[in-house]
């Protein structure tokens, strides 16, 4: 019987990590709980914080060989491990030991985005596999996933014992080779993080005695995964200034105020606002997209509240982003596609009406059922599905 839950990823421990994984529910019943930080086993050299938690053990790790000795301890039989990274050659590494010493794994396999359609961007898809063949780093990042893939299918790396799927099309966030788990690991059909925050938002009341649209902020200039993957952004003084003027033409336009739903991890704002005073809320982006007017995004995956909740959503991006980021931008191309909508570039046209999409509800149901829930999961509470899963493992 499983009484310890081991909790694994690159990155530090996070009161929203804490929240979207049911650490609390999990601890209220009875479970054991452990945060593992791999950090500076899966990126050198790169900075994590500890954050302090009495409820939770915190192990961090610097060494790979620190990590088997640390399972060597355990007793096995009742301990699952959770894993909160996508699988691929970086971290095979720490699959084979847990594969080595036959341990239990599961994974949230929740937050999947739309595949690029490789019709709608032909050439942008043909260009990136060009330059796929001329850049090193890529090709050997191409090998070595196919050979993490090759493990998986010849069982040097087991696949999942559970996968937690949010959507008919969640099992893709597992990464490299999410489709042996898919054949031998036990599924369980679950709701998304947000899709759990939309349900338990549905009785809340409005406290804004204003009309208002919001923005779901993605903190892009300064992100910190962008810094962890080597990942060029945009300078924050250009993205910041063309974000407020199209605000400004905004809230004349429909009469309104934007407020931006800060990103969780935004923790520059909380010591400066760049969007000209302009509210900024953290932590309640579903309430705040239940009682606005309509919704501006980016790539966020909050873009689910704007779904669940049938609002109208304007696209945007900047020369900035195409320039430095082109493939963030074919991704943000790609949920105006997954809307029926268009992309509105803020700060290359200054004739752009930018009026309001209709709203394509069947495209909005089909996000909803391939990735927040499955018309079996969309009426159940997630966590006990998981608890009594685990429990009978």
């Amino acid at each position: 019987m499983i009484n310890k839950i081991i909790f694994f990823n690159y990155q530090s421990l996070t009161e929203k990590i804490i929240e979207d994984f049911f650490f609390l529910n999990f601890i209220n019943n009875g479970f054991d709980i452990e945060y593992w930080d791999l950090t500076n086993i899966v990126f050198k050299n790169k900075i994590t914080s500890i954050k302090n938690n009495q409820s939770v053990k915190i192990i961090k790790f610097d060494k790979i060989k620190d990590f088997e000795v640390q399972i060597k301890q355990l007793n096995i039989n009742q301990t699952l491990f959770v894993s909160l990274v996508t699988y691929e050659y970086r971290v095979l590494s720490i699959f084979k030991i847990l594969t080595k010493h036959s341990c239990k794994t599961s994974i949230f396999s929740r937050g999947a985005q739309p595949l690029i359609s490789n019709r709608s961007n032909y050439y942008l898809f043909i260009l990136s596999r060009l330059k796929s063949f001329v850049n090193l780093n890529k090709i050997t990042a191409l090998i070595l996933n196919k050979y993490a893939v090759y493990l998986k299918k010849i069982r040097k790396v087991k696949s999942y014992d559970i996968v937690f799927c949010a959507g008919l099309e969640g099992l893709r966030v597992i990464g490299q080779g999410y489709e042996i788990d898919k054949a031998n690991s036990e599924i369980h059909y679950i709701n998304s993080i947000d899709y759990d925050k939309f349900q338990n938002d549905i009785e809340i009341k409005n406290d804004i005695p204003y009309k208002y649209c919001v923005f779901l902020d993605e903190y892009l200039p300064y992100h910190p995964d962008f810094e962890l993957l080597n990942i060029k952004t945009i300078p924050p003084d250009r993205y910041y200034n063309s974000l407020n003027s199209f605000f400004e033409i905004i809230e004349k336009k429909y009469k309104i105020k934007v407020i931006i739903a800060a990103h969780p991890k935004a923790l520059l704002y909380k010591n400066f606002n760049p969007f000209e005073g302009r509210s900024i809320i953290f932590n309640n982006t579903s309430k705040l997209v239940k009682f606005s007017e309509f919704v501006i995004a980016q790539n966020t995956t909050s873009i689910s509240f704007a779904i669940l909740n049938l609002k109208q959503v304007l696209i945007v991006s900047t020369k900035d982003i195409i320039n430095n980021m082109p493939n963030y931008n074919s991704l943000i191309k790609n949920n105006s596609l997954v809307l029926g909508t268009n992309v509105i570039y803020i700060d290359l046209d200054d004739k752009i009406s930018f009026d309001l999409p209709k709203i394509d509800e069947s495209k909005y149901k089909n996000f909803k059922y391939n990735f927040l829930t499955t018309k079996e999961s969309q009426f159940d509470n997630s966590f006990e599905i998981i608890r009594n899963a685990i429990i009978n493992i």
